[in-house]
């Protein structure tokens, strides 16, 4: 039902670019990701980002927002899922308030952290946060694999790989429990299909520790 395009990892004077790396956009021959948001509105100024969701029907992007669009597949497309739920209804109170604080902190704020004393310790704060909580669960929700998960792994998987600002950020590895439940992830199946560590690890960072599974608790 979603089929996945892959930009190229490197983001050109143009933007996200379709080139030779990945293949072409095989839905409509685009050579960057900005012709889908010009197609859908003449004339867009805006902020072209991944990941973008495109509906083949209407031809036009319908959405860009990561957090909303995680929801959306996981409630919208459930007829057509392989039984996950990633967003089950008793659950998202739980997801919605880690995500007023986690998202913040972590997801946008670690890039920020590199730069920002304020930002840094809000970074460090949240994971001294998680990790006591982590301590117990081997998820951040009802003791499964949800959306909370999903977005916290990005941020995690991204910052494990920022060897250059180490001298500022302290590494994964001195929040135990946190790094364990990252390399848990990483142990599943889909989550290594889809980390590609090439495309965002500075070329300097030594990476040790992702395909050792961590001590059951």
């Amino acid at each position: 039902m979603i089929g996945v395009s892959y930009v190229d990892n490197s983001r050109y004077a143009r933007g996200w670019a379709f080139r030779e790396t990945n293949g072409p956009d095989p839905v409509n021959g685009f050579t960057l990701l900005r012709d889908a948001y010009e197609l859908t509105e003449p004339g867009f100024d805006g902020h072209v980002s991944v990941p973008t969701l495109w509906d083949r029907e209407t031809g036009r992007v319908v959405s860009n927002d990561y957090v909303s669009l995680g929801t959306d597949i996981a409630t919208q497309f459930r007829t057509w899922s392989n039984g996950a739920d990633t967003y089950p209804e008793l659950l998202r109170a739980e997801i919605a308030d880690l995500g007023s604080w986690i998202g913040p902190a972590v997801n946008r704020g670690t890039h920020q952290a590199t730069r920002d004393d304020a930002a840094r310790a809000t970074l460090l704060d949240a994971f001294a946060r998680l990790d006591p909580h982590l301590s117990e669960a081997h998820y951040l929700a009802g003791g499964q694999l949800t959306e909370a998960d999903i977005r916290l792994w990005v941020s995690l998987v991204r910052y494990r790989g920022r060897a250059r600002d180490l001298d500022r950020l302290p590494p994964l590895s001195d929040y135990p429990s946190l790094w364990a439940y990252a390399r848990r992830l990483y142990q599943l199946p889909a989550f290594q299909a889809t980390t590609d560590f090439t495309t965002f690890t500075d070329p300097t960072a030594v990476l040790p520790g992702w395909e050792t599974a961590p001590p059951a608790a």
